[in-house]
């Protein structure tokens, strides 16, 4: 605006101060400015308490902790360290931070949008395959808490799905009952469903009443697996002390193929009197005498692993891990069109370079446009849970923020 017009605005609007000196008016600016940094500062503050308020209630959610402990430790912790290191006007900042148990409460009942994203993304999935147990928590009661498997952008992700607590009895029918009116709220159906991992209890895979045969009534072609984990738990109670850490070894089917091998060949070799595969044995004075309770070992072992691990013909399944190797007559699983599509990705040197540079879920998934058929094939093996790790992990946290300290 031209000088003209803002003294004539001076005058005319504000004429008791026509009159005043330029000091008087650069010393109102000056307080101005001073009065504007000012509460420009304590805005600045308030927000970045407010961003503390959330990092501190990310950690508190990540270590599975009751949220309580953000007021009761986590602040008072902070402060008596600040106060040390950088003097009383520090600490009165980090008091600013709002983490009473209300304010962590409240944000964390605010996070039920998380579980409609959750729903929303398996809904969007083509498939999804699921991880079931039931325990009793600290108060009694019994929950059934389940987590998911499915396809999400251009991964595979696992994700905490729900926990519902079992009214009466924990019968297979109980847990298909419950988790099927969840299933129902939430718009989802059991013909997507592909895959169900369990313990192996009776009330989970019971052969008439069981959970995972009331679910094959509505879904036939659902995979069923049971825990790596806990079989080879289970395998470990049947076998003596000395052999149990020969299968702390083992982790994986296609070792556990080996060690079957192996224990035939041991077995062989020890009716003939040969212990060189037992090194500390063999050079024992007396080693004949207990030839008869090695061989009774080996026998105790290789039939508790064809027991809980039978027989698995994994060279079926090779065209997953690399489909550019696979012999394509080795494919007798696949329909005339997987087959096709699989010469056909074979000879993609472009998919070929993708194979390198990616994980094999994302691989697979990047190619379910172009190569439909052969790729829905694959992640219907990969979408599948092989331990209940997830499950023991999500019981334990639920003893852990729902003891008498929250």
């Amino acid at each position: 605006m031209v000088s003209s017009k803002l003294k004539r605005h001076l005058t005319l609007k504000h004429n008791h101060l026509a009159n005043k000196p330029r000091s008087y008016f650069e010393g109102l600016l000056s307080e101005h400015k001073q009065q504007s940094a000012m509460l420009s500062k304590k805005v600045k503050v308030a927000d970045k308490a407010q961003e503390a308020s959330y990092l501190v209630e990310e950690l508190v959610v990540k270590s599975m902790k009751p949220h309580t402990i953000a007021e009761t430790l986590i602040l008072p912790a902070c402060s008596a360290i600040v106060k040390t290191l950088f003097g009383s006007e520090a600490e009165k900042e980090v008091r600013k931070i709002p983490v009473s148990d209300s304010t962590i409460s409240r944000r964390i009942h605010m996070r039920a949008d998380m579980e409609e994203t959750v729903c929303t993304s398996v809904k969007e999935s083509e498939m999804f395959a699921l991880q079931v147990d039931e325990s009793t928590d600290i108060g009694g009661m019994v929950q059934l808490i389940v987590f998911v498997r499915y396809i999400h952008d251009v991964r595979i992700v696992k994700q905490f799905f729900c926990c519902k607590e079992l009214k009466e009895t924990t019968t297979g029918n109980d847990i298909f009952s419950t988790f099927s009116e969840y299933l129902k709220s939430v718009c989802l159906t059991w013909q997507s469903c592909v895959g169900i991992c369990t313990d192996g209890a009776p009330a989970m895979i019971g052969s008439i009443k069981g959970f995972v045969s009331l679910v094959k009534r509505e879904n036939s072609s659902v995979i069923t697996t049971y825990c790596f984990l806990h079989r080879k738990a289970l395998v470990a109670k049947t076998i003596s002390n000395d052999l149990k850490s020969v299968l702390e070894k083992v982790v994986t089917t296609d070792k556990i193929k080996v060690l079957k091998e192996k224990l035939q060949l041991w077995g062989g070799k020890v009716k003939e009197g040969n212990l060189d595969m037992f090194s500390h044995v063999a050079v024992a004075a007396n080693s004949g005498e207990i030839i008869p309770i090695i061989s009774e070992h080996l026998a105790v072992l290789e039939k508790q692993l064809q027991h809980y691990f039978p027989d698995i013909c994994t060279e079926n399944y090779d065209w997953i891990r690399n489909p550019f190797v696979a012999s394509i007559s080795t494919q007798s699983q696949l329909t005339l069109m997987e087959d096709e599509q699989l010469v056909e990705v074979r000879h993609d040197r472009e998919l070929k370079l993708f194979h390198m540079q990616l994980p094999l879920n994302e691989f697979w998934v990047h190619i379910k446009t172009k190569y439909p058929h052969v790729a829905k094939k694959a992640l219907v093996m990969l979408i599948h849970f092989s331990t209940s790790y997830q499950r023991e992990l999500g019981f334990s946290t639920l003893a852990n923020i729902t003891t008498n300290k929250r």
